[in-house]
């Protein structure tokens, strides 16, 4: 069917807004809609967060309308969400178009017949040649087959995560803290080393109710079995802990963290002799998980690079400078020779959180500095 007069400039709105989800909504895509009632735009919505609601609800819930005009189209099944095709159902809207459809097996093609069954007028392929750099990391996300790995930090403006004495509490403010408890409550995992684990203990649950179905997975990285029965995960029985260790870790240290709760997988290794990146990746795939948070120091950090395995960077830089050749730095190893090798972000945003810039980088796939070892 042949679009109206009104459909092309109420796409381009709604690839406009679109944009308002990068760096937060990453493997998902960013998507943009707009409702119309007679033609005028009476509700506008964003996908704002991964795990949150989709595009289409955010606008229906800023008014209601005969058509709704959205880069993607709708989802048709139960995932994170309720299907899209349904709330348009529910909401009497006559009039569907978007700009592209969906590439993800689970739902492209599906939307088309679902809406025309309930009687609505389904118009596709609007100002698609515009919004096809939306789909950028989904495509890429729906071809990895691992995790969406997001390496959260937070930094002193000379580029240290904690002093020479190795003390971390606090480089960043409340409302940057604050915001990396919303971060983990939409992620489905939280990964740390061991030596993260033994300094500092964290709990790593996050303080706000996460976006997601259920709790997220603890991870530790731990090739000798180093971490603590007393260590304060396993104080929180919500979200369940893993431990990846090497083949021959010690059987008795695997016994005493099983009977505290914690599943321990036996993995290989990497390249620097440490748990392989890769084979973590692929089993917590395996779990479930699609989006990752890893909030390890500077060594782990540099094995997930080596790995070419870091997809976004959230960087919390705070208005401090702490000085000391010695003092950690978010990313250890060799690092590059030269600074035309260092790895570079296809995009990146900022924004003031409180006192401290936080600063979003997402980084093309296959590119690995030498960062390892």
């Amino acid at each position: 069917m042949s679009g109206r007069a009104g459909d092309s400039p109420a796409m381009r709105r709604a690839i406009e807004i679109a944009q308002r989800g990068a760096g937060e909504v990453e493997p998902n895509p960013r998507v943009g809609a707009v409702v119309l009632k007679k033609g005028k735009v009476v509700g506008e919505g964003f996908h704002e967060a991964y795990g949150g609601p989709h595009a289409e609800i955010g606008a229906l819930r800023k008014g209601k309308g005969d058509t709704v005009v959205v880069t993607l189209e709708p989802c048709s099944t139960e995932g994170k969400t309720p299907p899209c095709v349904e709330a348009l159902r529910r909401a009497g809207v006559r009039r569907v178009v978007w700009a592209l459809d969906d590439p993800s097996p689970a739902n492209g093609g599906k939307a088309k017949a679902a809406l025309e069954a309930a009687g609505i007028e389904v118009v596709r392929g609007v100002l698609s040649k515009e919004a096809e750099p939306l789909l950028r990391w989904f495509r890429r996300g729906l071809s990895m087959e691992r995790p969406w790995v997001i390496a959260k930090w937070a930094m002193t403006l000379d580029g240290k995560i904690g002093s020479r004495d190795r003390d971390a509490k606090w480089v960043s403010g409340e409302e940057a803290r604050e915001a990396v408890h919303q971060l983990r409550g939409r992620c489905e995992a939280i990964v740390v080393g061991v030596g993260t684990l033994l300094a500092d203990d964290p709990l790593l649950t996050p303080r706000r109710k996460s976006l997601l179905p259920g709790p997220p997975l603890r991870v530790v990285f731990d090739s000798g079995l180093r971490t603590s029965p007393e260590a304060k995960i396993f104080s929180d029985k919500t979200c369940p802990v893993v431990i990846a260790t090497l083949a021959g870790a010690d059987a008795e240290r695997e016994k005493v963290l099983r009977e505290r709760g914690a599943e321990v997988i036996r993995l290989g290794t990497d390249a620097s002799g440490g748990v392989s990146v890769a084979e973590v990746l692929k089993a917590l795939w395996g779990s479930g998980v699609r989006r990752l948070l890893l909030e390890s120091g500077g060594k782990l950090a540099a094995s997930f690079f080596a790995a070419g395995a870091v997809d976004q960077v959230v960087a919390f830089v705070a208005p401090k400078v702490a000085g000391g050749a010695s003092a950690p730095t978010p990313v250890e190893g060799t690092g590059v020779s030269k600074m035309g090798e260092a790895l570079a972000a296809a995009e990146w945003f900022s924004t003031k959180v409180g006192e401290d810039l936080r600063l979003t980088a997402l980084f093309p796939e296959g590119t690995v500095p030498p960062a390892g070892g």
